[in-house]
């Protein structure tokens, strides 16, 4: 849940690694750093996004 005052993109990042990386059981320094890591990741995956088209099949597809 986005939590007051928080914006939606840390929401996700937070969300992630609490769920999927079970960072829960991690020590607060370990799950700063892997914050930062996954900040990092989403930053690059949005730097490559932006600069390139992303083709899925069926925009290869002719309509029908």
């Amino acid at each position: 849940m986005v939590d007051p005052g928080e914006v939606v993109t840390t929401t996700v990042k937070r969300e992630f690694i609490e769920e999927a990386m079970n960072s829960l059981v991690l020590s607060e320094d370990d799950q700063k750093r892997m914050f930062q890591q996954i900040g990092d990741f989403f930053k690059k995956f949005s730097e490559v996004s932006n600069d390139s088209h992303i083709l899925h099949p069926r925009m290869l597809s002719p309509l029908v």
